[in-house]
């Protein structure tokens, strides 16, 4: 059973990206000022996603959603962000932080904002994966349930129950592996 079929977009045409832009662009603006706490930036952000559409032109072919889409461009887009104020950040005089320090700080705070959007990546596609699939992958990764234990809560074989997470993970990757290509 496949998620979803895929679905062009006709990025020549205004009235296209004027609909996708009336339809996201709350949600868009809610999740890039969750994570920057700044509504100019947040503007600026969404409406760098919809700018970077209309560039792009032609066909866009999206295999999941468009707004799973927009909020991945989105998320790279609040990632440069962070990127961007850490690099311009400025340290006062009087801290005696060695530089080693800062940096070390400056690049766990990355890390930190990089692994938040990939955590919200894998939710994302988790959400979309089938039921079945959905519960066995939940049970798995985040009650942290045996193959054994999975199979005598939902009452299946532990053989569809390791088909279950083969395919999950196996969705789980393609969707990592088509989101580092952007």
């Amino acid at each position: 059973m496949e998620i979803s079929e895929t679905k062009s977009y006709n990025l020549k045409d205004k009235k296209v990206i004027d609909g996708l832009y009336r339809e996201y662009w709350k949600i868009l603006y809610a999740i890039s000022y969750k994570s920057t706490k700044d509504s100019v930036a947040s503007e600026e952000l969404v409406q760098d996603v919809f700018i970077a559409l209309w560039k792009r032109g032609g066909k866009l072919k999206i295999e999941y959603s468009i707004k799973s889409y927009l909020i991945k461009a989105l998320k790279n887009g609040i990632l440069k962000y962070h990127q961007k104020c850490q690099q311009t950040k400025i340290v006062p005089l009087e801290t005696t932080k060695s530089e080693e320090e800062i940096n070390y700080s400056d690049q766990a705070v990355e890390n930190k904002a990089i692994e938040k959007l990939l955590h919200e990546d894998v939710e994302l596609v988790v959400a979309h994966l089938p039921h079945q699939s959905q519960k066995v992958f939940r049970l798995s990764r985040e009650q942290f349930k045996t193959i054994p234990e999975i199979s005598s809560i939902l009452d299946i074989s532990p053989n569809t129950v390791k088909n279950h997470l083969v395919k999950a993970l196996q969705i789980i990757r393609k969707s990592a592996e088509s989101s580092f290509k952007t």
